[in-house]
C-alpha cells in the first residue's frame, strides 16, 4: 500500500470516529433537559433520539441537494432580480 492510501484510510476512520463522538454529545445535550425535568424517561429519550438522529442522517441528502440546487450564487441573483429586491 502506498502512504497516501494509508493516510486516506486513517483520516476517514478518525473522521468517522470524531463525527460519532460529536453526534453523541449533541444527543446527550438535547435529551438531558427532557430527562432531567422528568418529561421523558431515559428509555423514551433513547428511542426518540435514535429516531430523529437516523431521520436526520437519512434526510441529509435532501438538504444537501436543496442547498446545491437552490443556493448557488447564480440562482440567488436570478431570484433577486426576478423578485425585484
Amino acid at each position: 500500500m502506498e502512504y497516501a492510501t494509508i493516510l486516506l484510510v486513517l483520516a476517514a476512520v478518525f473522521g468517522l470516529f470524531m463525527a460519532w463522538g460529536i453526534g453523541a454529545n449533541d444527543v446527550a445535550n438535547a435529551m438531558a433537559t427532557s430527562v432531567g425535568s422528568g418529561a421523558l424517561t431515559v428509555r423514551q429519550a433513547i428511542v426518540i433520539a435514535a429516531i430523529f438522529e437516523f431521520s436526520g442522517a437519512f434526510n441529509l441528502d435532501t438538504v444537501t441537494r436543496c442547498r446545491r440546487d437552490c443556493c448557488r450564487p447564480g440562482n440567488v441573483w436570478a431570484t433577486r432580480d426576478r423578485n425585484g429586491w
